[in-house]
């Protein structure tokens, strides 16, 4: 699989500060448009996050809050790295050897812990929480066990059971993209199954 912009909630803002969280989804959007046009589209991925010490309540249940993270699928160069690798760089705490920067599957990062530092930016009486910075745990700390399902999905699944599951923006991002464009949108059915579901992985194996 491929390898950040702010996301909006309905649901109460995750307070700032740091915070232990864990990556619960990788969710591949395919090839989409810049937001900026003097950018080309690039291939992007959304990395979905559960904060386990700050919870809220829905339909009576409580569950740990969540948010995600756009990143773009490209580690740039050895000499002009790209966000995105800095951005793993400094989550898993140690360079990228030459074997993973000649290519590196944004699916291990599934299951794995981290330190996320939220802050909030307010805009038409809006809040977003928006990740500022991410590492990893601290030596000796622990974090919960995973509460929500891991999620791992490629565009070439298609309309699969995971694509089904997705949450409608996603959904219709996916169904944007030029891959599927180009290929009048894939219709498999075939479940894929996720590697890393339910994992807890306390250590920054990636």
């Amino acid at each position: 699989m491929p390898i950040i912009k702010q996301t909006e909630s309905s649901f109460e803002p995750i307070p700032e500060g740091t915070h232990p969280a864990r990556c619960i989804s990788v969710i591949s959007l395919g090839t989409q448009p810049s937001n900026n046009p003097a950018y080309r589209p690039s291939f992007k991925v959304v990395l979905g996050f559960e904060f386990p010490n700050e919870t809220i309540e829905v339909n009576g249940e409580k569950n740990p809050m969540t948010t995600s993270q756009f990143v773009n699928a490209y580690l740039g160069s050895p000499s002009k790295p790209s966000k995105t690798h800095l951005f793993l760089k400094s989550w898993r705490g140690k360079p990228f050897t030459e074997k993973e920067l000649a290519g590196f599957d944004l699916a291990k990062v599934c299951g794995a812990p981290c330190l996320i530092n939220i802050v909030h930016e307010k805009k038409e009486n809006k809040t977003y929480c928006n990740i500022a910075s991410i590492s990893p745990l601290m030596k000796g700390m622990t974090i919960a066990p995973q509460v929500h399902k891991s999620v791992v999905y490629e565009v070439t699944q298609g309309r699969d059971s995971v694509f089904q599951s997705l949450p409608e923006w996603t959904q219709k991002m996916i169904a944007s993209c030029e891959e599927w464009n180009a290929q009048q949108s894939p219709e498999s059915d075939e479940p894929q199954p996720s590697d890393n579901d339910g994992a807890n992985v306390d250590d920054v194996a990636f």
